[in-house]
């Protein structure tokens, strides 16, 4: 009983390790996308302001500029103007520093000692990890402390506006986790394609070769249920056998044909 609790809990804390691994692999991963989502979000939204005012020569630019950094210093109870000066600063730093390290292993090839690549890989790294989780955490909860008196309005839609990538995070990030599980509890289709196929019947004569299953290599028998899947009459094989295959590949196992046809009885010899 003891080694059974032990490889219990080891089991256990193997999981628990595999799922940490996986979060923060999720959480690097999200931070180089997440800064690409959001420059390619801002670019969108330059080009169409820019445009619009060249159409109809108004300033919706500078108004959207003005939106999104010049209310910082607007009255609020909670520290929601300084969070943003904070995201947008570790923003555009993580920004540089993408593309300083992209354009240095075009220019050289990678050497995994040097100095620069462990920087990036042992303290930039954790630091924009913790970043992606510290900021989003902080900021809720101040949005959520603060009211329409004790802040301002624009401040704080400003402040939803950045965490909105986060909540997508979030969401990808337990619907991934959760998956597996869910895909358990949806109805499963019938994908048993060797239904689609009819019996043979088997007719053992001396100087034939088909007298074996090629999937499982046993002997056919007369009383076995036995299908010919494609258009060669060499190739047959056991139901069941067959079945098992398509679970793997709808295709004929030896000749590769894609199984789609449904093929008329004949004998098999």
């Amino acid at each position: 009983m003891p080694a059974m609790f032990s490889t219990s809990r080891s089991a256990r804390r193997w999981a628990a390790l595999t799922v940490l691994q996986q979060m923060i692999g999720f959480l690097q991963m999200s931070t180089m996308l997440m800064s690409f989502l959001i420059t390619l979000a801002m670019c969108f939204s330059f080009f169409l302001t820019l445009t619009w005012d060249m159409i109809f020569s108004e300033e919706i630019f500078k108004e959207l500029i003005f939106w999104l950094y010049g209310h910082w210093e607007d009255p609020c109870d909670q520290p929601i103007g300084h969070l943003q000066q904070c995201f947008w600063i570790v923003f555009w730093i993580k920004v540089f520093i993408l593309v300083s390290y992209a354009k240095y292993e075009e220019e050289r090839p990678l050497d995994h000692r040097s100095l620069s690549v462990r920087l990036f890989q042992y303290l930039l790294k954790p630091l924009a990890v913790a970043f992606e989780v510290c900021w989003p955490t902080v900021t809720f909860i101040s949005l959520r402390k603060t009211n329409a008196e004790g802040c301002s309005k624009i401040l704080r839609q400003t402040g939803w506006l950045l965490l909105a990538p986060y909540f997508l995070e979030v969401f990808v990030a337990l619907f991934s986790m959760l998956w597996p599980g869910l895909k358990r509890l949806l109805p499963k289709p019938d994908t048993d394609l060797a239904r689609e196929f009819r019996d043979v019947q088997f007719v053992a004569e001396v100087g034939r070769s088909v007298t074996t299953c090629s999937i499982c290599l046993g002997d056919f028998a007369g009383d076995q249920r036995i299908v010919r899947p494609c258009r060669s009459d060499m190739h047959v094989f056991h139901r069941l056998c067959l079945s098992n295959w398509l679970r793997v590949s709808q295709s004929c196992p030896l000749c590769r044909e894609e199984l789609r046809v449904k093929h008329r009885d004949t004998e098999v010899s």
